[in-house]
């Protein structure tokens, strides 16, 4: 397969694992087609015009996993997680990245985070929290905001990426989005409401924070 074939000229950190084990592989063993993703080269342009990245980690010194749909493991350093293309790109070099094909990848592992893909939309989730039969998802997303003119000087001012994130609450093929707010979160809690409540008074935590809503979602799976 000729993008496994590139990889092996560049990449010096994958690891295969597989069901029966973990096996150390050189890359000149790289040459399973099935077990691995394809993708592709692109130059990793960096437009000083603007502020911000697209990327989700500003440095790239990663550590990660990727679960194949065949079940197959690669562990690999480098990586990070494209939100404006919902893709996994590895950085081999200074100026290209590898953009690994999403349809091959279900899984990936990011540091500490943990990204699963939806296979009705193809598209990629971190996934926050799990009970027993929900899981709380964060979908990633980034706005592209225009430079303003300054009247007097007539100097542009860059543009900049920013981060506009949304929040689903999944239940069996249910997706339903949610804010980070006390009524939007009870809504989706009704049955243990009261509890839920009482929980967040007495461990002073907040419904608009990220951390303490995956506290207050796995307080909900015990109860």
């Amino acid at each position: 397969m000729k993008y496994i074939l590139l990889v092996t000229l560049f990449c010096t950190t994958i690891v295969c694992s597989q069901n029966d084990g973990v096996i150390g592989a050189g890359l000149k063993n790289l040459t399973h087609d099935s077990a691995y993703t394809s993708g592709s080269w692109i130059r990793n342009f960096e437009d000083n015009s603007i502020d911000g990245s697209v990327y989700l980690f500003d440095e790239w010194n990663t550590k990660a996993i990727i679960t194949t749909i065949n079940d197959t493991n690669l562990s690999l350093q480098k990586l990070n997680y494209d939100i404006k293309s919902d893709s996994f790109s590895a950085k081999f070099s200074h100026d290209s990245v590898y953009v690994f094909n999403n349809s091959d990848i279900k899984e990936v592992i990011l540091n500490s985070k943990r990204f699963i893909k939806l296979t009705s939309k193809n598209s990629f989730y971190e996934c926050l929290a799990v009970g027993n039969n929900f899981k709380i998802l964060k979908d990633y997303n980034i706005i592209l905001t225009s430079g303003v003119k300054d009247p007097i000087t007539q100097k542009e001012s860059n543009s900049k990426y920013t981060q506009n994130n949304k929040y689903f609450f999944l239940n069996e093929d249910e997706l339903i989005n949610f804010k980070l707010k006390k009524k939007s979160i009870l809504k989706l809690l009704k049955d243990k409401k009261d509890k839920i409540e009482v929980y967040v008074k007495n461990n002073k935590l907040s419904y608009n924070k990220e951390e303490d809503l995956i506290k207050l979602f796995n307080y909900y799976n015990t109860i």
